[in-house]
């Protein structure tokens, strides 16, 4: 199967808002919007086995798009029932995060980015920032790689800087607020090593290059790679977000398929193990597991991974028209939709 795109859309939202140097950022309010209405379809997968409360896992996108937090009743519903939420990690400390993210991903003294990457790249990447109307200094002291996920994300640093929460870790604080067992299925040190160390420098720094050649070729007036995708989550299709992520993969070069590995097939089979030993350990409990989207599809994702240790994954509120859902025809699919419905 060939493996879903990662670059440069999906994990530039794992590090959203600990950007070293973030708080040198100026903070922009953004203006009061009207509370989106709650979307039709939804990420959402019941977990089921003998003997064990059925739990759920929720795809998600690190972000605080008003429509991304608004929730569907039936998720609500869900997250309210449940006895525990876990998140990729553990969302209580943010502050260590950010100081785990400055250590891996800044410079030594004797080294910058201008110099890594050469001075055409370093005009290209200040022509980005530009965009934005954020100064290119703040990126000087970062490596490639931080920097590859820093641009990606700077069109939401006017919401971040004001103070909103992105959705996983919005609903981490609800939950520890409303008193459930909350927590992460992963280290921080995991996520670090994927994202940091499973390219060459070389590799990281081609790939920030071509970062920059997608957004410098963007005409005004044309939606992001996070604006298309954040487009493709709310419709809740599988399909959608695949397809779009795929236009930016290139499945022969070397730097993106051992990124791709680490960072989704690699991780994905541990955060099944893990849930999956959770849910046994604690058969009376009934969680829910908040994950970035992508660890939830293909052959690969953690559905199918569950689903191979006996568990019975069902997609819930799932558009119609969405042919991706493992193992079941479109007119499987109308008729779970309406059963979810109708109960």
């Amino acid at each position: 199967m060939k493996p879903p795109s990662i670059l440069p859309s999906l994990f530039r939202r794992v590090f959203l808002g600990l950007i070293p140097g973030l708080a040198l950022v100026p903070s922009v309010h953004a203006q009061e919007q009207k509370k989106p209405a709650p979307p039709e379809h939804s990420f959402l997968w019941k977990m089921e086995k003998a003997d064990q409360a059925t739990s759920y896992l929720f795809g998600t996108m690190h972000t605080p798009d008003p429509r991304v937090n608004s929730l569907h009743l039936t998720v609500v519903e869900v997250l309210n029932a449940a006895d525990a939420f876990y998140t990729e990690l553990p969302m209580d400390d943010m502050s260590d995060m950010q100081e785990a993210v400055m250590k891996v991903g800044i410079l030594p003294p004797e080294q910058n980015l201008e110099e890594l990457i050469g001075e055409e790249a370093w005009a290209d990447l200040t022509a980005c920032v530009a965009k934005y109307n954020y100064p290119v200094g703040m990126f000087q002291r970062m490596r490639p790689f931080l920097a590859e996920i820093t641009l990606g994300q700077l069109e939401l640093l006017p919401e971040l800087t004001s103070g909103k929460k992105a959705l996983d870790e919005r609903l981490y604080l609800v939950s520890q607020k409303k008193g459930k067992e909350v927590g992460g299925v992963e280290l921080l040190q995991e996520q670090i090593d994927a994202l940091a160390h499973s390219r060459t420098e070389g590799e990281t720094i081609d790939a920030l290059k071509r970062t920059m050649k997608r957004e410098l070729e963007r005409e005004e007036g044309d939606p992001s790679s996070l604006a298309r995708l954040t487009e493709a989550y709310l419709t809740g299709s599988e399909a959608r977000v695949m397809a779009l992520l795929e236009e930016d993969f290139d499945p022969t070069n070397e730097g993106d398929m051992k990124f791709y590995r680490a960072l989704i097939p690699v991780r994905n089979a541990r955060m099944a193990d893990r849930t999956a030993k959770m849910m046994a350990e604690n058969p009376e409990k009934k969680y829910v597991f908040a994950f970035g989207t992508l660890h939830f599809m293909g052959e690969e994702g953690v559905p199918e991974l569950l689903r191979a240790q006996g568990y019975t994954v069902t997609r819930m509120l799932a558009p119609a028209d969405d042919l991706v859902l493992p193992k079941e025809t479109k007119e499987e699919a109308v008729v779970e939709k309406e059963v979810v419905e109708v109960g």
